[in-house]
């Protein structure tokens, strides 16, 4: 029975996919606006220690220490988790934000910042781990389960056997539906890093530190829907108030940030590019 495993064409091409977004969406967003001269790499490496400060280490912190709370009632843990979430990428978006712009202060800052603070979560948590499923897949189809439990020890082999089970019987609209969650992951953390740039550097209007509180509650409001979700809350409902407030936060994003970036200042970036070493990028 264990060499009939076989993994679904259906299966096959949803994990294709959510690999290829995963690579796909980071690599065009950079090389767009690197190729528009909009580019800040010191910003780009800033938004990853910010995630691996805040979005992982802190928050993984405390969410463990969370974990007692389990048993309060689906309300009351989605709520906590979700303020937890929300709090540590806001404070990660503000702490990053906050220190760049000591050197950097043109839009360029936000745009690299927002890619660097998700990209570790696309390429390994999405690309890498969808990878080495979708290759274990297509090793069991072409040459049978067995050519995947010799590469392994016999102790390791019944662990293993379980999880090409468990992956075989999965739906693939559950990768369908991550497809979709990495892609809102990381527009709306490009659209909140915007709105929260106009609370140091308000363009051409004041800054506005209200930004700030704004882009919590839109972020604890979907880390909420996708909490409740986790705890067994409707599907539907969930998702459809999520990419709701996702669709809405970029919409917003962009208003804010059409009122507010200065035309010269962005035509200046365009065509100087990396020639202008005034080290505010």
């Amino acid at each position: 029975m264990d060499s009939e495993l076989v993994f679904s064409g259906e299966l096959i091409t949803a994990l294709t996919v959510l690999f290829a977004v995963c690579i796909l969406l980071p690599t065009m967003y950079y090389v767009w606006y690197v190729y528009r001269k909009r580019f800040n790499h010191i910003a780009l490496l800033g938004g990853l220690a910010a995630f691996f400060l805040m979005g992982f280490l802190v928050s993984e912190n405390l969410l463990r220490l969370l974990a007692p709370a389990a048993g309060a009632g689906m309300w009351t843990y989605a709520t906590l988790r979700a303020f937890i979430a929300a709090l540590c990428d806001v404070g990660g978006f503000v702490l990053g934000l906050w220190f760049l712009k000591k050197q950097h202060s043109t839009i360029r800052v936000p745009i690299s910042f927002g890619l660097g603070y998700r990209l570790f979560e696309m390429l390994y948590l999405g690309a890498m781990n969808t990878v080495l499923r979708l290759t274990s897949a297509m090793t069991v189809n072409r040459e049978g389960l067995q050519a995947l439990l010799d590469t392994v020890t016999e102790e390791q082999a019944p662990a293993m056997k379980l999880q090409l089970q468990s992956l075989a019987e999965s739906a693939p609209g559950m990768y369908w539906m991550s497809t979709v969650d990495y892609i809102c992951r990381f527009v709306l953390t490009v659209a909140l890093v915007r709105l929260i740039w106009y609370a140091f550097e308000g363009g051409r209007e004041p800054e506005d530190k209200r930004l700030i509180a704004a882009a919590f509650g839109i972020d604890f409001l979907c880390e909420l829907m996708l909490a409740l979700h986790a705890a067994g809350a409707s599907y539907h409902l969930c998702a459809g108030i999520y990419y709701v407030l996702v669709a809405g936060t970029v919409c917003l994003a962009y208003y804010v940030a059409h009122r507010r970036d200065d035309p010269q200042q962005l035509t200046a970036d365009h065509l100087q590019g990396r020639n202008i070493r005034k080290r505010k990028y």
